[in-house]
């Protein structure tokens, strides 16, 4: 192959920047709870705990794939933090066949490493 043949796949696709000025805000019940479990993170984490669950169930009723996996990856970041890895670990793995369905690479690079979403009200 010479040097100016160009390769063609998918996985060597260039990643796009991070830029989601096109998506809807999360609903304002569940973004202001996650806010709220981000606060408390590290002066009360089993409350933290607490109102991430309640973030993720207030998505699963507002219903939408990119609504849930958001919330499911912003929660995963407040439990890992809050020290509960084991269930921070479960809704990764929930979160992440919704995240590749969506074709949000760079949120799922992000919910490896661990980070919050920016970009968002109260976020970071």
């Amino acid at each position: 192959m010479n040097k100016h043949t160009a390769v063609v796949s998918l996985e060597d696709r260039p990643a796009l920047p991070a830029s989601h000025r096109g998506e809807k805000p999360l609903p304002r019940a569940v973004q202001q709870r996650l806010n709220e479990a981000h606060e408390c993170i590290f002066t009360a984490p089993a409350r933290a705990v607490q109102i991430a669950e309640q973030a993720v169930a207030a998505a699963r009723e507002a219903g939408g794939p990119d609504v849930l996996a958001r919330t499911l990856h912003n929660a995963a970041v407040v439990l890992r933090r809050a020290r509960r890895c084991d269930l921070a670990f479960a809704l990764c793995l929930e979160a992440q066949p919704l995240l590749e369905r969506l074709d949000d690479r760079w949120r799922i690079v992000r919910q490896h490493r661990g980070e919050r979403d920016p970009g968002h009200a109260g976020s970071e």
